[in-house]
């Protein structure tokens, strides 16, 4: 099991060894698996990544909370420890998996509904997830032994996913907020997926807004870089192959020079770039230490990587 049951898809692994090992009549661990999710208040998370920009020492930042709208929002946080009380209904599982049954194939994307009545007035900041796996007894009469990873439960490694709005709602006892769910696994990132979440939130009071059609996708991955666009250009540019592990980062190119167009390219890639090139020059210098790469910008436009000895 991952984050949000299926993030990483190690799953996929266990399906593989039911299908060539686990003999007629044997007990499959897990046995079955669900995803759970509730809407929630995220108060102290919103004030941290947004709130935070409109007075800072006493400055106007506001300007700046697009931007970190769009670097804290898109995608997930992972580890995230809900306080039960900021649940404002009761959850329900929205995906099922009996491991018996369940196929790789299943796993390209899976869908689900949920609707929630609102128990108590809050803000609806987002969503949060978690799972449960049951595991069945080796014995006939044995209890089943259920691993909740949800907030009523002891803190697991998994913790919960939160999922947060682009904009909080405030909705009040007796609301209804309905919709539908679609985990998406990634065709070439095969650990990565994205979850698209669309809901409607219905209400009879007139302060509460009636928000229609929202949808809104979230990519789940193993490194924050990874769905950036300039290094999916970097990618398909010029075939690198990339090994992130540990710690650090080892960059390999056939080609002597690899020029990209600044404008596809942000501050926080060219970094990452520099950084990549610091690390291969530190591990695999033939030169006792002498530098393999320069990063020039040329004509203002361009970022140019020239290797002084080919890899």
């Amino acid at each position: 099991m991952g984050n949000c049951l299926l993030f990483e898809f190690m799953v996929e692994s266990v399906l593989l060894a039911r299908d060539r090992w686990l003999r007629k009549g044997g007990v499959m661990w897990p046995s079955s698996a669900a995803l759970a999710l509730v809407p929630c208040q995220a108060e102290s998370y919103y004030a941290e990544k947004i709130a935070f920009w409109e007075q800072p020492y006493g400055l106007d930042f506001t300007p700046l909370q697009p931007l970190a709208q769009k670097e804290f929002f898109t995608k997930p946080k992972f580890s995230h420890l809900i306080d039960p009380s900021d649940c404002l209904s009761a959850p329900c599982d929205i995906i099922t998996m009996d491991m018996y049954t369940l196929q790789v194939e299943d796993l390209e994307e899976m869908k689900g509904q949920f609707h929630f009545c609102v128990e108590r007035s809050g803000v609806f900041h987002g969503f949060t997830a978690w799972f449960t796996a049951h595991f069945e007894s080796l014995e006939t009469e044995g209890a089943t032994v259920e691993l909740n990873t949800g907030p009523n439960s002891e803190p697991t490694h998994w913790k919960q996913t939160l999922f947060m709005l682009d904009r909080p709602v405030r909705v009040y006892e007796g609301d209804s907020i309905s919709g539908s769910i679609v985990l998406h696994r990634n065709p070439i990132w095969r650990r990565h997926m994205t979850v698209t979440l669309q809901w409607n939130i219905n209400s009879s009071k007139e302060e509460t807004d009636n928000c229609q059609a929202n949808i809104k996708t979230f990519t789940l991955f193993t490194l924050t870089l990874m769905n950036n666009s300039s290094i999916m250009l970097f990618f398909n540019h010029c075939g690198s192959i990339f090994f992130m592990q540990c710690g650090f980062v080892t960059y390999m190119h056939r080609q002597k020079v690899l020029t990209l167009p600044l404008e596809s390219l942000d501050f926080f890639c060219v970094c990452f770039f520099c950084i990549c090139v610091h690390r291969l020059e530190q591990r695999v210098s033939p030169c006792g230490g002498e530098r393999l790469t320069k990063c020039l910008i040329n004509g203002g436009d361009q970022l140019k990587i020239s290797l002084t000895h080919p890899l």
